[in-house]
């Protein structure tokens, strides 16, 4: 998890550092949705994290290219939209702070009691 926390630090750096220039990412036609956005970042960073932390996953690029399909989209536009969302820092903090929220979630219902879910 804290490598997960590390990576939204790189981001929300790149989100700081972008946003002092004036709209270097002009909104693409391609713009994925902002919550199915935030969804696919949760998705992705915890992909990436299942990647590092796997010494026997193959196929990764196959396994990526399925994950953004999931939500009927590619890498570069996922890229696309996310440099235009990041660009904006104070309302891309509002959605690292949703994707961290979906983030811990995960983390609680993985380290829930099994028994917990039967009462």
């Amino acid at each position: 998890m804290s490598r997960v926390l590390l990576i939204f630090g790189i981001l929300l750096l790149g989100s700081y550092t972008l946003s002092c220039e004036e709209d270097p990412f002009p909104k693409p036609d391609d713009l994925i949705p902002e919550d199915t956005y935030i969804k696919l970042m949760v998705d992705v960073q915890l992909f990436d994290a299942l990647v590092y932390t796997s010494d026997s996953l193959a196929n990764t690029d196959s396994l990526r290219h399925a994950l953004f399909e999931q939500y009927s989209t590619n890498e570069e536009t996922f890229l696309r939209s996310h440099y235009y969302y990041q660009s904006n820092i104070r309302e891309h903090n509002t959605r690292l702070d949703s994707a961290l929220n979906a983030l811990a979630e995960e983390q609680k219902k993985l380290y829930q009691a099994p028994d917990s879910n039967n009462k």
